[in-house]
């Protein structure tokens, strides 16, 4: 039997190839905003257009993880990998090339919402491949790094992209360069899973056999129910899968804390602290710009250090309640009186590391719903979730924004709208309020201990998954172990 240890080369060499995969998708996610002002020359646009070419990549990528996480159900994360950089290296090729087109906007925005598609189960992949060659107790570690690369990469890329424009006038040699490294992403994937093959024929559907992860110490990946449901055609897999993930209350519950928090994260902090630090604090706009750059840095730390706190105690509960305080650090930068620099920074790094610790959502999710054998649906699920967090806050806060400043002035036409720090801390009020949300949720959440629960079928109690030895040990009814 060939186990995922193995050949721990090529399950390392699969998580580096992730995280550079994470900075290609990272950058071509972010490449609309340096070159705004090149992209309304070149496509002949406006500033309303540019959002709209910019935001259609999500249009497709949230709704996408329902459908990659029954696909991850049935196929190998390998395969999905493959199909997300073939497909990047496809899109970041013909990006530039819209502008060749009669409509450089609608073409421009088919590209986007192709590309948010594809790249939508790079995350699934990266929670899938962690927990099947290190374990579920791994993921956080391993996510973290992946996430820290590909944030670096990102960075770095948008650096290069800036001098490349400056010194050369052209924006299109970064997404070409984009495309050629995510065909070489891709093909080296390719050649890993044929070297895991060990010569016999390529197959990318799961099996039972191929499932066993973390050989020292006999964790397998899968459950004994999602063995039985490998046997059945892949539509009733589907029906099968979809209705075990959709019927846990606590994928739901895990799915709303994430949107608390991207609620603060995405809607409130990536999208408006500049704007607010220049006028409250009067900071120009490269030290805000910094200062939200440190922000997005300890969200990057955050995966890694409470991933690896997660794997250490085992407590994942613990870690999530955690990012209720974190996040709560956004606070005192809101209400109180004007704070010094290392004040806000240090509670901006704070902020980021508090959406960091949601990554054990994940790890939470995986052993929620192993025993259903629905673990990568359920995780497509709460990942789809948390995502519309940053379209439901942005419109809600700019709404907000709007109607504080209407009834201050009573000016409802004008298009250049000067915001106060009254009207952002005013429109900021679903900081404590998703904070105290997200408390009432995190009570509700069940600890595992770093342990898979089961699921009683017949009363729906809740008892943690023993180790092999003793699994098939009989409990009584309505007990909890």
């Amino acid at each position: 039997m060939v186990t995922s240890l193995s050949k721990p080369c090529e399950s390392y060499l699969y998580v580096v190839l992730v995280g550079l995969m994470f900075g290609n998708m990272f950058f071509s996610r972010g490449s609309i905003g340096p070159i705004t002002d090149v992209l309304e020359h070149e496509f002949d646009i406006t500033s309303s257009d540019i959002s709209l070419l910019s935001s259609s990549y999500y249009w497709t990528y949230v709704p996408a993880n329902i459908p990659w996480g029954l696909f991850l159900q049935i196929y190998t994360p390998e395969l999905a990998l493959m199909i997300c950089a073939f497909g990047m290296a496809a899109t970041c090729l013909l990006f530039p090339l819209v502008a060749l087109t009669p409509n450089p906007l609608v073409f421009g925005c088919i590209v986007r919402c192709i590309e948010g598609a594809l790249t939508s189960p790079l995350v699934l992949c990266a929670l899938t491949l962690a927990a099947h060659r290190f374990g579920n107790n791994n993921m956080g570690v391993v996510q973290g790094f992946e996430s820290i690369l590909g944030t670096a990469l990102a960075v770095l890329g948008g650096i290069v992209q800036a001098i490349v424009y400056d010194t050369f006038q052209d924006w299109k040699s970064a997404f070409y360069v984009t495309s050629g490294l995510s065909f070489v992403y891709g093909l080296s994937i390719v050649i890993c899973k044929y070297r895991e093959s060990r010569g016999e024929p390529l197959s990318f559907k799961r099996s039972a056999e191929a499932a066993t992860t973390k050989a020292t110490d006999g964790e397998s990946a899968i459950s004994e129910r999602e063995r039985s449901n490998m046997q059945l055609s892949l539509w009733q897999q589907t029906v099968v899968n979809m209705k075990e993930a959709a019927k846990l209350p606590l994928n739901w519950v895990l799915g709303l804390i994430g949107v608390c928090g991207g609620f603060i994260f995405f809607g409130v902090y990536r999208l408006w602290i500049v704007p607010y630090l220049m006028s409250k604090y009067k900071y120009s706009r490269t030290l805000a710009s910094t200062i939200a750059g440190i922000g997005l840095a300890g969200a990057g730390a955050g995966v890694l250090v409470f991933g690896d706190i997660a794997r250490r105690t085992k407590k994942r509960k613990v870690v999530v309640a955690a990012c209720i305080f974190l996040n709560a650090a956004f606070l005192p930068i809101i209400y109180l009186p004007v704070l010094p620099l290392p004040v806000v920074i240090t509670l901006s790094v704070l902020v980021g590391l508090g959406y960091g610790a949601d990554a054990v959502l994940f790890i939470l999710c995986r052993e929620y719903n192993w025993a259903s054998g629905a673990a990568e649906t359920a995780t497509g699920i709460v990942n789809m979730i948390l995502m519309s967090s940053g379209f439901i806050a942005q419109s809600l806060i700019g709404f907000l924004l709007d109607l504080n400043y209407e009834s201050r002035t009573g000016d409802r036409h004008s298009p250049q709208r000067e915001y106060l720090p009254a009207d952002y801390e005013a429109a900021f009020v679903v900081t404590p309020v998703a904070i105290a949300v997200m408390a009432v949720l995190v009570a509700t959440l069940k600890e595992t201990n770093g342990e898979n629960l089961e699921y009683d079928t017949k009363t729906q109690a809740v008892h943690v998954e023993q180790d092999s030895s003793t699994s098939n040990i009989p409990v009584p009814e309505g007990s909890i172990v």
